[in-house]
C-alpha cells in the first residue's frame, strides 16, 4: 500500500502494515520507538510487495503470525507444523524470506539507535536532572562533591582514556549496508524535526523507501573475506566521519560546563580521549600483516590526518576577515606570514591582492597548502600546525580570556589526532619472539639452544644480549619470519621519526606467561636500534596465564634489564588484559573473578616498586568476550585500579553499534567519562573484600564444571554438528584465519567463532555456563546464610553486580527451544544426554538468577532491554529454524551445495542482527 508520497511501481494489492509487531506483543518502552519501528516495517511491506510481489509478503506475513503464536503458546505441534511447512518451501523460495526478516532487523536496529539519540536530546533539553552518565551529570556531581577548580584541573590531568579500534571479525553487516544504515538514521531523525512542512516530509518518506528499496537489491554477505588494507580503511571511516569531530565537541562541553559549574573561564580540558587501531599492526596469527602492510597503514593514516586538517582549514579562509589593525597582537602573526613569503613567493604575491590587510586569512591558505600531501614545504610534524593555529589565536585573544571557537575547536583536534589520526599497536605472539631470538642468538653464536633454556637460562641469555651494542642483522642471513619482524620495528621507527611517538609505542605480546616472554621484546628493540622508545605491554589471555600475572610483573618490576627500560619510559607500565581467551578457557564466572584478582594484584605490586599502571582490556561484544555495557564495566573494576587511565578494545558489531551514529557515539564517550572519572574517584570501601573469599568459591567451582563440560566426551562433535561453527569460517567478516594455526581442536578455535556459533544456536554458552552450579554448591555448603551473602553481594558490590547483569541478559537472549531444534542436527553418540546436561543448568542457573535479583522473570529491572527481547525473538525465530533446515540439508549433501551455504550464510547474519551480537 503506497502511503502517499509516490505511486506504487507496479500494480500490487493493498498492504496491510508489514513485519511490524501485532496486537498483543509487549508495548515498545516509548511511543516514538513504536513509531518508527511501524513506519520502517510498513515501507519495508510496500517494498516486498512492489518488487518481489504479494506471495513474498503473504509468506513473511504468515510465518511471522506463526511464529508469533508459538512464542505466546509454546505449542510444539504447531512448531513442528511450521518447520514441516517451510522444508517444503525450495531454496529459492526461502533465501527471500531469510532476506525480509534480515532487512527488518537492520530497520528496527536503525529505529532503536535513533530513539536513543532523541533521548538523549531530550534530556539536554531539560535543566533537571540531565541523564545519568552525561556531561552534564559529571559536572553536577564533580560540584556535589565539594571540587573546586585546582582540584578539578588536577582530576583531569589524570584522565586518560583510550578507545582501541581491532579487525577482530564479528561485524557480520557489509560496510556498505553499515553506511546505509547511517543514512537511514538520519532520515528517520529528521522526521523528528516538527519545522518540518508536509511536502519535505512526503520527500523524506520518498528518500527512506528508495533507501529501503536498494537495501532490498543489495548484497548482504561478502563473497570474498576483506583485506587488510579494506579493515584499514573501514577504521579510518570512523576516525573520519565520528570520532575526528564527536570527541572534540564532547570535551568542549565538558569544558564549558565545568568553566561555568565552577565560575572558572580559565579551566581548560586537555585531550583525556583519544583513539588508538590494532588494524594493521596485529600480527598475532595474521601471516596476511606484513612488515609493507604496516608501512601501508601509517601513510593512510597521515592522508587521513591531512585531509581531515584541509577541510577543517578551508572555512578559515573565508571566516577570518579581520584587518590587521583590528588585532590584539599581530606582530608574531606577521613575522610569520614574511616567513611564508620566503617559502612561497609566487603564493604570498597572490595572496596579498585577494587578502589585502587580512593577515588571519593569508595565514589560513598558506597553512592549506602546506597541510597537502606532497608539497616541498608541507608541515613535516603536527607541532608545526599547532604552532600556526596558536599564532593566529594569540593574535586575536592574548591573554586567553575568551574562547575562539573556531580555533579552538582545530587546536583540540590537533592535539588528540597529530598526523597519525590513531596510535597503531604493534602485536605478536610470544612464541614468534622466542623462535626470532632463538635464530638471532644462534646466528651470532651467543646461544646454541636458547627455546629449550630454563626460564633463569632464558633471562641470562637475553640480559646478556642486551648488555651488548647491537649488532647488524643480515637480513639475507635470517629467515622470512625473523626478517619481516625486523622490518616493522624498523617501519615503526620511522613512523614517530615522521609522525610522533604517539604514532606508534605501544608493542603487546600475546600469550605472555613468562617474564622472559616480554624480555625478548627489549632484545628485539634493542638490536633494532629502539631502545626505550615502545612500551612493551604483556596481555594475560588464559586463566592460568592471569594467575601467573602478578607474579610475572614481579618480577620484571625488579629486573635490573627491565628497571632501565622503565626508567627510559618515564616508570610507566600498561598490562593487557584477555577477556576473550580467559573466558573460553574457564567460563564466565570464574574468568570475570580472575580478572578481577589479576588487576587487585599486579596494581599493588605496581604500587610497591613505585612503577605507574594502566591497563588494557581486551573486550569483545558478546558477553562471552567481556562485553555488556562499557560504563557499567569501568565502575565494577576493582577499586584503585583505574586512576584516570583506561585501554579498552572497540571491535566488530560494538564499534558500529556505539559509533555508527555520531549522536550514539557521543553518548557513549560521555558515558565512559563520566565512569572512569567515578571510577578514579572511588573510595576504597567499594572494594568489598570480605566477600572476596565468596568470589573465589564460587569461581572455583564454576571452573570445575565448566571444564568438565569440554572433556566430556560428546562434546567436540556436538559443537561442530549443532552449531554452525564451520560455516562461520565462511562468512567472510575478517582477513584473520578463525583458528591460529589451521588444527580443528578447540583448543585452536579462536574465541571470536566460539562465541558466534554458540550465540546462533541461541545456548550461549559462554556467557552463563556453570554458574548455577557454582552457586547450587555453595548454597549446599552454607544454607540460608549463604543466600543471604549472596543476595548482599548483588546489591552492595559493583563488581559482582555487572557480572551476575551481563549474565542474566546472556541468560535472556538464550533460548533452550530454539536451541534443541539445534541439537537435533547432531547425530554423535552421547548428544541427546549432553544437550539436556545444558539445558538443566540453564534452568538451573536461570532459577538462582532470579532469585538473588527477587524476581520472577529475567530482566525485570531492565524493562527496555527485556521488551526489546521479547518484541525481536518471534522475528528472529523464523531465521533460526530457517538456519537448521539449511544445515541438515547441507550437511546430508556433505557441503556441495552453494545454494544452501547461502541459505546458511544469510541466515547467519540475520540472527546476529536480530540478537544484536556475534562476538
Amino acid at each position: 500500500m503506497s502511503d502517499g508520497s509516490e505511486p506504487a511501481r507496479r500494480e500490487a494489492p493493498p498492504v496491510p502494515p508489514a513485519v511490524v509487531p501485532a496486537p498483543g506483543a509487549p508495548p515498545a518502552p516509548h511511543p516514538g520507538l513504536r513509531h518508527d519501528v511501524d513506519l520502517l516495517g510498513r515501507i519495508l511491506g510496500q517494498v516486498l510487495t512492489e518488487e518481489e510481489g504479494p506471495a513474498l509478503f503473504a509468506l513473511v506475513e504468515s510465518v511471522r503470525r506463526a511464529c508469533k503464536r508459538i512464542r505466546q503458546t509454546g505449542d510444539e505441534g504447531e512448531r513442528q507444523q511450521l518447520l514441516r511447512r517451510l522444508e517444503r518451501l525450495s531454496s529459492p523460495e526461502r533465501e527471500p524470506l531469510l532476506r525480509a526478516f534480515t532487512l527488518y532487523f537492520t530497520l528496527v536496529n536503525t529505529a532503536e539507535q535513533v530513539h536513543r539519540v532523541r533521548r538523549a536530546r531530550e534530556h539536554r533539553q531539560r535543566t533537571e536532572p540531565p541523564q545519568p552518565g552525561s556531561v552534564e551529570a559529571l559536572v553536577q556531581d564533580l560540584v556535589a562533591r565539594g571540587l573546586g577548580p585546582e582540584d578539578v584541573k588536577a582530576l583531569l590531568q589524570t584522565i586518560r582514556i583510550e578507545l582501541v579500534m581491532t579487525a577482530h571479525p564479528t561485524e557480520a553487516q557489509r560496510r556498505t549496508v553499515l553506511m546505509a544504515q547511517r543514512r537511514l538514521a538520519g532520515l528517520v531523525e529528521s522526521l523528528g524535526d516538527p519545522l518540518k512542512t508536509p511536502a519535505e516530509r512526503a520527500r523524506i518518506h520518498m528518500d527512506l523507501k528508495e533507501e529501503v528499496r536498494t537495501l532490498w537489491h543489495t548484497r548482504e554477505v561478502r563473497l570474498r573475506p576483506p583485506e587488510v588494507l579494506d579493515e584499514v580503511r573501514m577504521g579510518l571511516w570512523y576516525l573520519e566521519e565520528t570520532f575526528f569531530g564527536v570527541i572534540p565537541d564532547l570535551l568542549e562541553d565538558l569544558e564549558h560546563g565545568l568553566a561555568e559549574a565552577l565560575g572558572d573561564p580559565s579551566l581548560r580540558v586537555g585531550p583525556v580521549v583519544r583513539v588508538g587501531s590494532w588494524i594493521g599492526g596485529d600480527r598475532d596469527g595474521h601471516p596476511l600483516v606484513r612488515a609493507e602492510t604496516t608501512e601501508a597503514v601509517f601513510t593512510l593514516h597521515e592522508s587521513l590526518a591531512r585531509r581531515c586538517y584541509r577541510r577543517a582549514v578551508a572555512p578559515l579562509v573565508q571566516r577570518l576577515s579581520q584587518r590587521g589593525d583590528r588585532l590584539a597582537r599581530p606582530g608574531p602573526l606577521l613575522e610569520s606570514l614574511r616567513a611564508d613569503g620566503e617559502r612561497y613567493p609566487q603564493l604570498m604575491r597572490e595572496l596579498d591582492r585577494r587578502y589585502p590587510d587580512e593577515p588571519l586569512r593569508q595565514k589560513a591558505a598558506v597553512m592549506l597548502r602546506r597541510l597537502s600531501d606532497t608539497d616541498p614545504g608541507r608541515y613535516s610534524r603536527p607541532q608545526e600546525l599547532e604552532h600556526d593555529l596558536r599564532l593566529m589565536r594569540d593574535s586575536l585573544d592574548p591573554e586567553g580570556r575568551r574562547p575562539v571557537p573556531i580555533l579552538d575547536r582545530l587546536l583540540r583536534q590537533v592535539q588528540i589526532f597529530g598526523f597519525h589520526m590513531a596510535s597503531l599497536d604493534l602485536r605478536q605472539h610470544s612464541g614468534v619472539h622466542q623462535d626470532v631470538v632463538a635464530e638471532v642468538l644462534l646466528s651470532a653464536g651467543a646461544e646454541a639452544a636458547y627455546a629449550s633454556l630454563p626460564e633463569a637460562g632464558r633471562q641470562r641469555a637475553l640480559v646478556q644480549a642486551l648488555a651488548r651494542p647491537p649488532a647488524a642483522l643480515s637480513p639475507q642471513a635470517l629467515s622470512e619470519t625473523a626478517a619481516d619482524l625486523f622490518r616493522l620495528l624498523q617501519v615503526a621507527g620511522r613512523a614517530q621519526d615522521r609522525l610522533g611517538e604517539s604514532a606508534c609505542h605501544t608493542y603487546i605480546v600475546s600469550m605472555a606467561a613468562e617474564p622472559s616472554d616480554v624480555l625478548e621484546v627489549l632484545a628485539l628493540l634493542h638490536w633494532s636500534g629502539l631502545d626505550g622508545r615502545f612500551d612493551v605491554v604483556p596481555l594475560f589471555e588464559t586463566i592460568e596465564d592471569l594467575v601467573r600475572a602478578p607474579r610475572v610483573m614481579t618480577a620484571l618490576f625488579a629486573h635490573p634489564a627491565y628497571q632501565a627500560h622503565l626508567e627510559r619510559r618515564s616508570r610507566s607500565q600498561e598490562v593487557m588484559l584477555g577477556y576473550s581467551d580467559s573466558t573460553k578457557d574457564g567460563g564466565y564466572l570464574a574468568a570475570a573473578w580472575y580478572l578481577f584478582r589479576a588487576q587487585e594484584e599486579v596494581m599493588r605490586r605496581a604500587e610497591e616498586a613505585g612503577v605507574q599502571l594502566r591497563f588494557f582490556h581486551g573486550r569483545g561484544g558478546a558477553v562471552g568476550r567481556g562485553g555488556g555495557p562499557a560504563a557499567r564495566a569501568i565502575l565494577a573494576q576493582p577499586a584503585g585500579t583505574v586512576r584516570g587511565a583506561i585501554r579498552m578494545t572497540e571491535q566488530g558489531e560494538s564499534l558500529s553499534s556505539r559509533f555508527l551514529i555520531p549522536g550514539i557515539a557521543r553518548r557513549s564517550l560521555e558515558q565512559l567519562v563520566s565512569a572512569v572519572v567515578g571510577a578514579t574517584l572511588r573510595e576504597p570501601l567499594a572494594q568489598r573484600e570480605e566477600f572476596h573469599p565468596v568470589m573465589e568459591a564460587l569461581a572455583v567451582d564454576a571452573e570445575q564444571a565448566y571444564r568438565a563440560l569440554l572433556r566430556d566426551e560428546a562434546f567436540p562433535d556436538y559443537f561442530r554438528e549443532a552449531t554452525p561453527v564451520e560455516e562461520i569460517g565462511k562468512l567472510n567478516i575478517g582477513s584473520r584465519p578463525a583458528r591460529r594455526s589451521g588444527q580443528t581442536t578447540l583448543q585452536d578455535l579462536r574465541a571470536i567463532p566460539w562465541v558466534f556459533a554458540w550465540m546462533q544456536c541461541r545456548l550461549l554458552i559462554p556467557g552463563w555456563y556453570s554458574t548455577g552450579t557454582a552457586i547450587e554448591g555453595w548454597m549446599n555448603r552454607t544454607g540460608p546464610a549463604g543466600l543471604e551473602v549472596l543476595e548482599r553481594m548483588a546489591r552492595e558490590w559493583p563488581f559482582f553486580r555487572a557480572t551476575m547483569d551481563n549474565l542474566e541478559m546472556a541468560l535472556a537472549k538464550a533460548d533452550m527451544g530454539i536451541a534443541r531444534l539445534y541439537s537435533s542436527l547432531s547425530s554423535a553418540p552421547g548428544s541427546a544426554a549432553l544437550f539436556q546436561h545444558m539445558a538443566d543448568e540453564y534452568e538451573r542457573t536461570r532459577a538462582w538468577v532470579l532469585r538473588l535479583f527477587g524476581e520472577s522473570e529475567l530482566l525485570a529491572h531492565e524493562v527496555n532491554l527485556r521488551q526489546s527481547i521479547a518484541l525481536r525473538n518471534p522475528y528472529v525465530d523464523p531465521l533460526s529454524y530457517l538456519q537448521v533446515l539449511a544445515l541438515r540439508e547441507l550437511r546430508r549433501a556433505g557441503g556441495a551445495r552453494e545454494d544452501l551455504e547461502r541459505e546458511v550464510l544469510l541466515s547467519i547474519n540475520g540472527i546476529a542482527q536480530g540478537l544484536r551480537n556475534t562476538g
